[in-house]
């Protein structure tokens, strides 16, 4: 994905599919195209074709996508300490923000306002930016109205229902979870810091999500 000097906004939509149960796939979409935040309405992908050919039209569009697993045990315990922030936090590892001067991230679902302000805080410092730099918004049914969140939620539906555990592991679109190092110190309750080896958890690598 390339982009000109008149592109400085970059737009990210955010949705996941298998909510609640083993392995949420948690996938972000990025644009620079603002028409991508158009609303509309939207119907989501019921059947593998349809899966398939929505997926198939993200791709040619050229958009760059990324998505991370939550395993059931890591959603039960740490839920109530910030985990919806970190899940932004994490699909937005590694872009290049080089000539980006802001981003707007678009959300499905109802988010309390502690909530945004966590993934707002826990992004800026993934990012290695201000956080006046990133815009959050939250929107009931955005996966069926807004054009960016939709092909999230195409993206993830696909990666759920077409693709095993094993085929997710090796792609090079998965990120694995991670909690900025202060996040720690936002919980009232601070759990013990889980380990790699448990929770998948790892810092940031080199691998670039925007080209």
């Amino acid at each position: 994905m390339t982009s000109t000097l008149e592109e400085r906004t970059l737009y990210i939509g955010i949705d996941e599919s298998n909510h609640g149960r083993d392995n949420e796939v948690h996938a972000a979409v990025f644009s620079y195209d603002r028409r991508d935040i158009s609303e509309s309405f939207f119907v989501k992908p019921k059947s593998s074709l349809k899966r398939r050919q929505a997926f198939g039209k993200v791709q040619e569009r050229g958009l760059d996508y990324s998505f991370i697993l939550i395993p059931k045990s890591m959603r039960e315990k740490f839920q109530d300490y910030g985990l919806k922030g970190a899940i932004v936090a994490s699909v937005l590892q590694n872009i290049d923000i080089k000539d980006i001067q802001n981003i707007q991230i678009y959300l499905d679902g109802d988010w309390k306002q502690k909530e945004l302000e966590d993934a707002k805080k826990y992004s800026a410092v993934v990012l290695g930016i201000d956080p006046s730099r990133i815009n959050l918004k939250a929107r009931r049914r955005a996966d069926m109205t807004t054009r960016i969140v939709h092909y999230a939620q195409c993206v993830a539906t696909y990666l759920y229902r077409e693709n095993s555990v094993q085929d997710l592991d090796k792609d090079k679109h998965r990120r694995q979870i991670y909690f900025p190092e202060s996040y720690f110190s936002f919980c009232h309750k601070k759990p013990r810091k889980p380990t790699e080896q448990h929770h998948n958890i790892r810092p940031l690598n080199n691998q670039r999500i925007l080209h």
